[in-house]
């Protein structure tokens, strides 16, 4: 499950939608004791850089995960079936940004935190550090190693967490489009915007505001997100909410391992 939630299916079930539930309370709950541990963690750390990443770095990321997601499902619960309006899709995409670029951070926040916890500044230098980097994985230990493996989190962020990182950060954005059309919807969203280039041109504001709110109606929901439409680009179509609730419990996961052991290191 963790880190491989990426489904396209549309219409949910009530068992779905019961598990989406289930899964939300699990993330809120995992993420609560996260921060908490991480808070005890570093009351007795070797040097300051660890407190730092553990305090400043770890858990205002956590925070951030927790608050993005809870407003992501508040803007747009699993069950919702009306087509987004265009201040809900942009509130959504700004906690969505907010998630994704935290989500790949707090991985870095952790490696840096072990790095200076086991003094590896040097030999290691700062292109060399991080969890799934080999340079930094040598020294990690086993149970560590054992959760990236066990759940493949390696491919998880390589193909998914990072690539949808430097894709906010340097290409396209994520995006979350408003509604789903139909051919049929397609059409008269067309149809409607002839109306409004019309009224546009004749300064009819009345018939314009008429026409896009016609044209807002249209639709349902669509729970998914993308970085880029180009069928050249990495990453395609995932679905909104289960991978949101799989990538939560993917850090929790990885972050009790971590914790677990991260007082040693291997040889």
């Amino acid at each position: 499950m963790l880190g491989h939630a990426r489904s396209k299916t549309v219409t949910l079930s009530k068992e779905k939608l019961a598990e989406f539930r289930t899964d939300f309370r699990q993330a809120m709950s995992g993420l609560h004791e996260m921060m908490f541990r991480g808070v005890v963690e570093c009351q007795d750390p070797p040097n300051d850089h660890v407190r730092r990443f553990l305090t400043h770095g770890v858990g205002r990321r956590l925070s951030i995960l927790k608050r993005s997601i809870e407003e992501i499902f508040t803007i747009f619960p699993p069950e919702r079936d009306l087509p987004l309006s265009n201040d809900e899709a942009v509130s959504l995409q700004i906690h969505l940004h907010a998630f994704l670029i935290n989500l790949a951070g707090v991985f870095d926040n952790w490696a840096w935190a072990f790095v200076h916890r086991h003094g590896l500044r040097p030999p290691l230098q700062p292109t060399q550090i991080g969890i799934f980097k080999q340079e930094t994985r040598q020294y990690l230990p086993q149970p560590m190693l054992d959760v990236i493996v066990e759940h493949d989190i390696a491919a998880w962020h390589s193909e998914y967490a990072k690539e949808y990182r430097d894709a906010l950060a340097h290409r396209i954005p994520p995006y979350v489009s408003p509604a789903r059309l139909t051919e049929q919807e397609v059409a008269k969203h067309h149809e409607l915007q002839a109306v409004r280039n019309e009224a546009i041109a004749a300064f009819d504001i009345d018939a314009d505001e008429e026409a896009r709110r016609l044209q807002l109606q249209l639709g349902t929901a669509s729970p998914f997100f993308v970085h880029d439409i180009n069928p050249d680009e990495k990453g395609g179509m995932v679905g909104l909410h289960g991978q949101l609730l799989s990538d939560i419990l993917t850090v929790i996961e990885f972050g009790n391992a971590y914790y677990e052991s991260w007082r040693e290191r291997a040889d």
